[in-house]
């Protein structure tokens, strides 16, 4: 089990641009991922850092873009992710003098589960 793979194995299809400096994906774990079994077996739930790295994943795929991570300024848990599930990582991007912000929330079963906001510099063209 690797949280990059697995991220990549739950991504659904490709990343969406509904407007400029915004990006939309899908993302799904089935019940029988092997996560749930350590987190937590009577009470399955997908880990905060699998959402927080979902929207990242969304940041990382944007093409012509290339970020570095500086941090995760906030990070807002609001509702629980419980399996099977499907969820969309919303992103929205702020470039601004090298560096950016990228905000971010999960959307699961019609409400926000998880907000977020990492600050990124640019990385530079080699």
């Amino acid at each position: 089990m690797n949280i990059h793979s697995d991220i990549r194995n739950a991504l659904q299809g490709t990343i969406a641009q509904p407007e400029p400096n915004h990006y939309t994906a899908e993302f799904a774990f089935a019940s029988e991922h092997p996560i749930f079994k350590g987190h937590f077996p009577e009470y399955p739930l997908v880990p905060g850092v699998y959402l927080l790295q979902s929207l990242w994943q969304v940041a990382e795929l944007i093409p012509g873009r290339a970020w570095s991570l500086k941090s995760v300024r906030s990070a807002k848990f609001q509702a629980q992710v419980r399996p099977p599930c499907s969820y969309t990582a919303d992103v929205k991007i702020q470039e601004q003098a090298g560096r950016c912000l990228i905000r971010g929330e999960i959307i699961h079963a019609g409400g926000i589960a998880v907000q977020a906001v990492f600050e990124c510099g640019v990385k530079s063209e080699s």
